[in-house]
């Protein structure tokens, strides 16, 4: 009993750290896509915040990219029911909102070196895990 226990945890740790190797390497998982002058990320918004945030630690998400090249954002609000914000800081600033199934594209070139947040701009149910994603220009 005690070594089914034990074999379980492990194997839940496992799909974890799986997860988060996953999460914070997305060209591993096809969240992103890579050239020598582009990135290009996909934040699906839902009940679950960015890309899942709800169940993952902060920062989240984790967008990296050098200075001088063209970042494109995709975001799509899978949310059925209500509206989520997308801003970024210095890049989107006034930020957008997202109804149910809207889809939002942000194009900008990362001109300035820094760590820049990304967040959610409008209030909702899910607002307080949305609140700490992270674009670093390096």
């Amino acid at each position: 009993m005690k070594r089914n226990l034990v074999l379980s945890i492990v194997a839940i740790a496992a799909l974890i750290a799986a997860a988060t190797y996953l999460a914070l390497n997305p060209s591993a998982d096809g969240a992103r896509s890579t050239t020598k002058s582009q990135a290009t990320f996909t934040l699906v918004v839902s009940r679950t915040g960015y890309n899942g945030s709800v169940n993952m630690g902060s920062p989240w998400p984790v967008m990296t990219v050098p200075q001088g090249q063209t970042v494109t954002i995709h975001v799509k609000n899978d949310d059925p029911v209500e509206p989520h914000g997308f801003t970024v800081t210095h890049y989107l600033d006034s930020g957008v909102t997202l109804r149910p199934g809207e889809t939002y594209t942000l194009t900008f070139l990362a001109d300035q070196k820094g760590t820049f947040r990304v967040y959610c701009n409008i209030f909702c149910t899910v607002h307080v895990y949305m609140q700490n994603g992270r674009l670093t220009v390096e």
